[in-house]
């Protein structure tokens, strides 16, 4: 006797194998979008890496290098695609001790910045710069390392201290000290009087008070030194014969 076909349930199972096939399908059309979009991602970073005017590394919890942009690699005269897997106290042996304090501290959770820190290096000149450090999490919360913003302001430095050099000349210059006789000094005064120009005023002038002041004890000193030789002179006979033997400062009769 032949056993009846329950085609129902051939037809139940062969719509499930349909359904997993289109999931399947999905799944993987899924996958090649989210690679297709890494794949962006990556040159975007890449880009990102390349353009960018700011100077930024990422470090991991043992300060290896993750990632560097080109500008930060330019900065400190480095290729910023050979510093990835590379610690970064190998890299930069001069670093000061209080800076590794603070990648620790912003290792355990800490942001920290400055807008303005000397940076010496081991060949002796020193290096101004402007940073921001932050840690960076991990996709279930954890801290991952710390990045790293910089800016070198070492040529902003330098162009402040000299646009205040200069500043200080030209505050010099509207208040000049003019001497006009024997212990008396002219100010003249040009433009308005201000706090700054009071001050500058009063500085030039007590510098040219104790500069006059020095120069007249110098004159003082090399008179009476003048004074005492000329004194040791007068008192001495002059002796036409000096020279000769037993001459005792006048001519033996």
């Amino acid at each position: 006797m032949v056993r009846d076909v329950d085609y129902s349930d051939i037809a139940t199972e062969n719509e499930r194998l349909k359904q997993r096939i289109r999931e399947l399908e999905q799944a993987d059309e899924e996958r090649a979008r989210l690679l297709e979009a890494f794949r962006r991602s990556e040159e975007h970073v890449r880009l990102f890496l390349t353009y960018t005017p700011a100077s930024f590394a990422m470090f991991d919890r043992d300060m290896r290098y993750v990632m560097a942009s080109h500008r930060y690699g330019v900065d400190f005269g480095l290729d910023h695609r050979e510093l990835i897997g590379r610690s970064h106290y190998e890299v930069f042996p001069d670093v000061p001790e209080h800076w590794k304090v603070i990648h620790q501290r912003c290792l355990a959770g800490a942001s920290e910045g400055n807008d303005e820190e000397p940076f010496p290096r081991a060949d002796g000149h020193v290096e101004w710069g402007s940073w921001k450090i932050f840690p960076w999490h991990t996709m279930t919360g954890e801290i991952g390392g710390i990045m790293l913003f910089m800016e070198v302001i070492t040529e902003r430095k330098r162009l402040e201290d000299t646009l205040r050099t200069q500043a200080k000349t030209l505050l010099e210059l509207s208040a000049p000290i003019v001497p006009i006789s024997q212990g008396v000094l002219v100010l003249p005064l040009v433009g308005v009087l201000d706090a700054a120009r009071a001050q500058q005023m009063m500085e030039n002038l007590l510098g040219k008070v104790v500069e006059r002041q020095t120069r007249v004890a110098r004159w003082r000193s090399s008179t009476s030194r003048a004074c005492r030789t000329s004194t040791r002179a007068r008192s001495t006979p002059s002796c036409r014969w000096r020279g000769r033997s037993g001459c005792s400062g006048r001519r033996s009769s």
